[in-house]
């Protein structure tokens, strides 16, 4: 007993005491920032991809609706609008459609409606003609109308007629510069 209340066994006990506590509390703080670095770093990384992937969807839109604006413009297109009754003018306008369709890997399907929103060609799913796209998307149509037929895309994500998957509507007038 005499040996616990000496000096030479004190001394190193405190010193021991004293380096355990700095050496556990050096290792806490580590740890906990070490942690919060990492959980740091791990969202920044995250948000880096996520934008990164919304502004590729951004660029992707952004050229399908070039892409559409450029098929709306087709002669063939407008003139089996102009010539509805016509079944040869309708035939080569769907052949065209499926041309531009299979030169777009983006086109699940693609066809032409009327000022009222009614399908009047598919290229794809010829169930689907007679349809009208005012009472499937009627916020989209409706959109459409306000901005003067303008090219806009739906604001979600609908289940493809011709596919059965998930489709993103894209549409726009026909354009006739005469």
């Amino acid at each position: 007993m005499k040996k616990i209340y000496s000096l030479s066994f004190k001394i190193p006990i405190i010193i021991s005491a004293i380096i355990f506590v700095t050496i556990s509390l050096l290792a806490s703080i580590s740890i906990w920032s070490s942690s919060r670095a990492i959980r740091k770093a791990a969202l920044e990384g995250f948000f880096s991809t996520v934008s990164g992937y919304s502004h590729m969807i951004d660029m992707v839109l952004h050229e399908q609706l070039l892409a559409i604006g450029t098929y709306s413009q087709s002669g063939v297109v407008l003139n089996s609008v102009i010539r509805s009754d016509d079944e040869v003018s309708k035939n080569v306008a769907i052949k065209r459609l499926k041309d531009f369709g299979n030169v777009n890997n983006h086109i699940i399907n693609i066809g032409v409606a009327d000022i009222d929103g009614n399908i009047i060609l598919d290229a794809y799913n010829n169930e689907l003609e007679g349809n009208s796209i005012a009472s499937v998307h009627p916020e989209l149509f409706a959109r459409i109308k306000a901005n003067n037929y303008d090219y806009t895309y739906d604001n979600g994500i609908s289940i493809s007629s011709t596919t059965g998957g998930n489709a993103l509507l894209l549409c726009g007038g026909l354009k006739n510069d005469t």
